[in-house]
């Protein structure tokens, strides 16, 4: 007694077999779906979305990089700076950005170096 195969897919028709049917979506599409119905996903997509968005702007210049030491050392916060200046008054806001930058930078290079 043989099984009875279906002629498009050569596998055996069974009760189970219309779940088994391959998706007919990519590979992209079906990781989108599957990321937007978990809520806690999207939230931290846009949070490192966020984030890289903060690194690439120093690098577009869009944030000012003081490298150097300024004139007002411990300015509290203002419009000019942020989050205030530290002891040889150089921006927080744009150290704590070139952090970023190199935080993602390195995890980049975590991720190719971990690909066999």
């Amino acid at each position: 007694m043989t099984a009875k195969t279906n002629a498009k897919t050569n596998f055996p028709d069974s009760p189970g077999a219309e779940a088994q049917k391959p998706s007919k979506n990519s590979l992209w599409r079906d990781a989108y779906r599957r990321i937007k119905r978990d809520k806690i996903a999207v939230v931290c997509f846009f949070i490192i979305a966020f984030y890289f968005l903060l690194a690439l702007s120093i690098e577009l210049g869009l944030i000012y990089a003081s490298v150097g030491p300024g004139p007002d050392a411990y300015a509290p916060p203002s419009w000019e700076h942020w989050f205030g200046t530290d002891i040889f008054g150089r921006d927080v806001l744009a150290k704590a950005v070139q952090g970023t930058r190199t935080a993602i930078l390195i995890g980049f290079v975590a991720s190719f170096i971990s690909i066999p």
